[in-house]
This record gives structure tokens, sequence and C-alpha cells, in this order.
């Protein structure tokens, strides 16, 4: 039987009386909100660690700010750091490349990858402001997977392209405005920061273009939201 992440973190979450099967398992079958918290759904998915590997783990950044992995075979917590805060409005990012032997989480100042084996700290970046989204570059020109990630500060927002491996900055974009930063994706060529542009009660969505390569800004499109788009 295979479960889903959704059902699979449903079933962490559940009360230790509801999730065990026997009389004598309450209260000894709870250990993965004790060492972990609740999942969030938007920051738990299923990874394989190794590409050589024909099983996958379960990755997951939980309300207590504690990252973590589970075996879904066994239910055993593989390995788990704690990051910092508590995240039960959200704010912490997980994501992981396909294939990628390490997993890269974003949460307050700091953006970090991890061994997705092991769990060991690979590297360990901070910045003003606060990271906002995170996204991995999955096709590059060296053939390796960086990270993108979003920051907000007072009066801008910050778009940065790091090296996955060696976690050097590759190049920043700064945005000088009032803007919210809301997302950052990729295609193979381009980077594209979703923001809302405006004010409270007539925000747009502005996406801004980069380039790949240089972080440079190509386009820039405005999109009306007719008062559908609310600030966080």
């Amino acid at each position: 039987m295979h479960l889903s992440v959704a059902a699979f973190s449903a079933l962490l979450a559940l009360p230790a009386a509801v999730r065990a099967v026997f009389q004598d398992e309450v209260g000894h079958v709870d250990y993965h909100y004790e060492l972990l918290g609740l999942p969030q759904r938007e920051s738990t998915f299923f990874h394989r660690p190794r590409r050589q590997e024909k099983g996958s783990l379960l990755y997951t950044l939980s309300d207590l700010g504690v990252l973590g992995a589970v075996n879904p075979s066994s239910s055993a917590v593989v390995w788990r750091q704690l990051l910092q805060g508590n995240l039960t409005n959200g704010g912490g990012h997980l994501r992981a490349g396909e294939d990628a032997p390490w997993v890269a989480s974003a949460m307050g100042s700091s953006v970090q990858t991890w061994d997705a084996s092991t769990g060991r700290n690979i590297w360990s970046l901070d910045f003003d402001g606060r990271a906002k989204d995170l996204e991995i570059m999955e096709l590059t020109e060296s053939g390796e997977k960086d990270v993108l990630v979003l920051y907000q500060d007072v009066g801008e927002s910050v778009t940065r392209r790091i090296d996955g491996a060696k976690g050097r900055v590759v190049w920043e974009f700064r945005s000088i405005s009032d803007d919210v930063p809301l997302q950052v994706s990729t295609s193979t060529d381009k980077v594209f920061v979703v923001s809302l542009h405006g004010s409270l009660l007539s925000y747009t969505l502005k996406v801004t273009v980069l380039d790949t390569l240089t972080g440079k800004r190509i386009d820039e499109i405005n999109v009306s939201t007719k008062g559908e788009v609310q600030r966080e």
C-alpha cells in the first residue's frame, strides 16, 4: 500500500490513541510529532536521496521549524535538523531537485542545503530580509542544479541564484520598490519573479522576467487582478 504525501502527513498528525492499533501502543507511536512537529503540506514531499536508490524518503519542514526525513516503510525518523522559530503561520520553504543528493531550505534570513541521506549541512548563507520563496533550477549551463531564492527587505526585494553544490551566489537582482514579492519560478532560459504592485485596494500582479545566465531583467509584465488578490 502506498500513501500519498497528504495522507502520510495527516497520519503523523493524528493523536496517538487514534493511530494506535493496539491499546498498549498508545503513547508509544507518537514520537513523530515530538521529534518533528506537524508537517506543513507545502513543504512535505517524497524524494529519492540518491539516484541509484530505489526507495524514497518523506521530507518535511514542520510547524516547529524542524526539518526531517522519515522512512515511509518503517515510519522511522532518519534524521532531523532544528532550524528556528515556529511556523504555525507558514514562512518556511523546502525543495528538492530531481535526483539531487540534497534538499534546500529557506527560513527567515537563512538559505541552506542538506545531504538528503544523512541530514548533514552542506552550506548555509544568511542575507538581509526574509525569504519569501525558494525554487530549484533543474537545468543550468553546467548541467548541475542551482537554487533560486526570493527575499523581501525594507524597500526592496532581492532574487538570488546560488550554486547548488558550492553555495556561491551566481548573481542577484534587486528591485527597489514597495512591491510585495510572492514567488520565483524558472524555465529553461528565464526566471520569473511574481510580486504584488500598487496599493492595498488596487494591487496588480507584476511578473519580472530575468535572464538565467546573468540575472539581467529582460521584460516586465503587469496583470490586472481586479481586486481579487490581497496582501498576506
